[in-house]
C-alpha cells in the first residue's frame, strides 16, 4: 500500500509469501541512519546511569 514492501504469494503447498524491500524504501536510509545513531547514544547514556 505505502510502496516500501513488494509482496509475493508464491504457487507453494504449503503457500509461502516473499517480501523484498522496494527501490523506494531506500528513500528511508537517512532516516534509519539518523535512528541508529540516536540508538546507540540513548543506549550509552543509559548504560551510563545518567
Amino acid at each position: 500500500m505505502n510502496g516500501l514492501v513488494s509482496r509475493e504469494v508464491c504457487n507453494t503447498k504449503p503457500i509461502t509469501v516473499q517480501y523484498e524491500l522496494t527501490e523506494y524504501s531506500h528513500s528511508l536510509k537517512d532516516v534509519l541512519i539518523a535512528m541508529e545513531t540516536w540508538g546507540s547514544q540513548h543506549r550509552r547514556k543509559i548504560m551510563m546511569g545518567e
